[in-house]
């Protein structure tokens, strides 16, 4: 399929959200219809989008506002409703009704040979322009009657719509004029309660990205933490598992856990007492409440806590046993 430059589209294509697009194309494009274009497949976007654009592009730009939603984008949901398929490019055409009410009027996919087949796609662009135009003109004339009413009677509508309360000031309105009246201003109030729940619903959606994307960081931080942890413990069993102490510097520590077991062990009286740390942390049980507590080596009387730099020497002399304790903090 011949490549299109999008620079040669011939019709003013919105670059922001659904939601703007909408709210452009109710109060400023002058346009009774709005055509959104849906693309799972970026890929695809160039080779069928731009195509629909540089073919069908006078007969958009005459009629609609346009838009385009790639798959990927989270305002996708509101759209699902209206998709035969969300595997599929789609043109989904929206108007306002005799109401004032946003709905659909139209959709069809776009493939291959639909692009080809311009009677086909001419016909669905005339279809739906046709009825939106047929929406706009009945919500127009009841307008201009519910106005002309209003106005006959000194009841002129208000320069801001939102500010009016039906319920009041409604003077010597007929009954049936009341009711239009109030149909309108509840017309007005859905399509704000309606805008504000999907501002809601994007907004939630947005939450819950970044949630998840938190959620996500949290997780694989917590695993790489994990597995230092393995590593390093899988490096201080290799150390002790190959240690060897030459006799006349060997001194036999009994180590005195938490939980009360005692495991001796010898040790080179020239190691360091961070040396004798390293070795319990590397025990599998180490009898602590929590496991990743810290923890200190006592000895002596008064129990003191041993200086990790000093040597097994420099606090025992040429002892050849003693007792250390572990306290966990």
């Amino acid at each position: 399929m011949t490549m299109y430059d999008p620079k040669k589209t011939k019709v003013s294509v919105l670059q922001c959200s659904l939601q703007r697009a909408i709210d452009f194309f109710d109060l400023m494009s002058k346009k009774n219809g709005l055509l959104v274009y849906y693309e799972p497949n970026n890929v695809l976007k160039t080779m069928f989008e731009i195509k629909f654009l540089q073919d069908y592009g006078n007969e958009i730009e005459a009629s609609f506002a346009f838009i385009g939603v790639l798959g990927s984008s989270p305002e996708v949901p509101l759209l699902d409703k209206f998709l035969t398929s969300k595997d599929k490019p789609s043109v989904i055409s929206f108007t306002y009704n005799e109401l004032g009410e946003l709905e659909t009027c139209g959709s069809m996919d776009v493939t291959k040979d639909t692009l080809n087949d311009r009677k086909y796609i001419t016909d669905f662009l005339r279809v739906v322009r046709e009825t939106s135009n047929h929406y706009n003109d009945i919500y127009n004339k009841s307008l201009n009657s519910l106005q002309a009413k209003m106005g006959g009677q000194g009841h002129g509508m208000p320069e801001d719509p939102h500010e009016y309360d039906p319920y009041n000031n409604h003077g010597d309105l007929e009954p049936e004029d009341l009711d239009l009246r109030k149909q309108f201003s509840n017309d007005r109030r859905m399509k704000s309660s309606q805008d504000k729940a999907y501002e809601d619903a994007l907004r939630k959606i947005q939450q819950e990205k970044e949630t998840k994307i938190l959620e996500d960081q949290k997780r694989q931080h917590e695993i790489k933490i994990k597995e230092e942890k393995e590593r390093e413990l899988s490096n201080l069993k290799a150390i002790f598992e190959k240690e060897v102490v030459a006799p006349e510097f060997a001194i036999q520590i009994l180590l005195r856990l938490p939980s009360g077991q005692r495991i001796p062990r010898t040790f080179d009286r020239r190691s360091k007492i961070g040396h004798v740390m390293n070795y319990v942390r590397s025990l599998d049980q180490k009898g602590f409440e929590n496991p990743n507590a810290e923890f200190s080596l006592i000895s002596g009387y008064p129990p003191t806590a041993l200086d990790v730099y000093k040597t097994l020497h420099d606090i025992f002399g040429n002892s050849e046993n003693e007792m250390i304790q572990v306290r966990e903090h």
